[in-house]
């Protein structure tokens, strides 16, 4: 009987710590696609509706890291799983009769929202029948009584928790950028030899006819600047978006049926795309010091072909 119980603890223990684990993983994901739609669109979030994603995503990574514990805490039978799945029910009663409904999914699509509501309601009946299931065990003394005497089932399962934290804030935080120094080549480049961060002197942003709007000059290489993917250098997918977004509408300027020495823009448009090359450069700026913490020079070129240094 104690082997049934055993398996039956680890069993369930293993199921919440990687149900708590794809939370995690959801989130970063949810996070990434968010960070790159901006990158796209040019634009942010309200503060309001941004603020309103962003404490959903910090509540249900909380309800996740919980829930984590808890199935560690159980797979080692500690006395504290108890506690910890009390503590991950109540924080999902909060989130489906409170913060859900009147505050993270006010304004979304309300056939959308009941069918994930549906689903939420039913995995928490499922969590509130385990949880009694345990209390119960726990008042027969299948399961130690609470507080426990502090023993290496206890520090196995902080242990655990401790190590999923920091991978959980590792995943979220990489999320939107990419931290490779030596990148893989990009899929249907050409012959050129992409050498990432090594040796790397300036950075420059400027927008050339079909070509990728980023610059760099590289030490002792024999021609002195060539246009690089922003991922060869380890930037953020958002920013890797929204440089080849404002160099494909630099394109179009040029894509015209009339011959021209210039693009063929409004002023209006000739002062968006510089005052958009700037806030590029400012953001490759922040990314590259990301990589390169001894810092590094970034240039841009300005409407009157001035190379201002950011």
């Amino acid at each position: 009987m104690q082997i049934v119980i055993a398996v039956l603890f680890g069993l369930l223990g293993a199921f919440y710590m990687f149900g708590g684990f794809v939370v995690v993983r959801a989130i970063a994901m949810d996070a990434l696609i968010d960070t790159a739609i901006e990158g796209i669109d040019f634009t942010q979030a309200s503060s309001t509706a941004g603020g309103k994603h962003q404490l959903k995503r910090h509540f249900l990574g909380a309800m996740a890291f919980v829930s984590f514990t808890g199935g560690a805490f159980l797979f080692f039978h500690s006395a504290v799983a108890p506690v910890l799945f009390c503590m991950s029910l109540a924080m999902q009663l909060v989130y489906i009769v409170v913060l859900a409904p009147r505050y993270f999914d006010i304004d979304d699509d309300e056939d959308l929202v009941g069918t994930d509501r549906r689903a939420t309601i039913n995995a928490m009946i499922i969590y509130c029948v385990v949880t009694l299931f345990l209390l119960l065990l726990q008042r027969f003394d299948v399961l130690p009584s609470f507080p426990p005497s502090w023993s290496q089932r206890e520090t196995a399962g902080l242990v655990l928790s401790i190590a999923f934290a920091v991978y959980a804030f590792r995943l979220v935080q990489s999320s939107s950028l990419t931290t490779a120094s030596e990148p893989e080549r990009p899929i249907g480049s050409d012959d050129r030899i992409y050498k990432g961060i090594d040796g790397l002197v300036e950075l420059r942003v400027q927008a050339v006819e079909h070509e990728e709007g980023l610059w760099a000059r590289y030490q002792g290489e024999e021609e002195p600047w060539r246009s690089v993917d922003p991922d060869e250098i380890g930037m953020s997918v958002a920013l890797e978006l929204r440089i080849s977004h404002w160099e494909g509408r630099y394109d179009e300027f040029w894509d015209t049926e009339e011959l021209s020495d210039e693009p063929r823009w409004s002023d209006a448009d000739k002062q968006a795309h510089f005052e958009e090359a700037l806030a590029i450069a400012h953001l490759v700026k922040s990314e590259a010091l990301l990589q390169i913490p001894d810092g590094i020079k970034v240039t841009w070129v300005n409407s009157e072909g001035d190379i201002v240094d950011v």
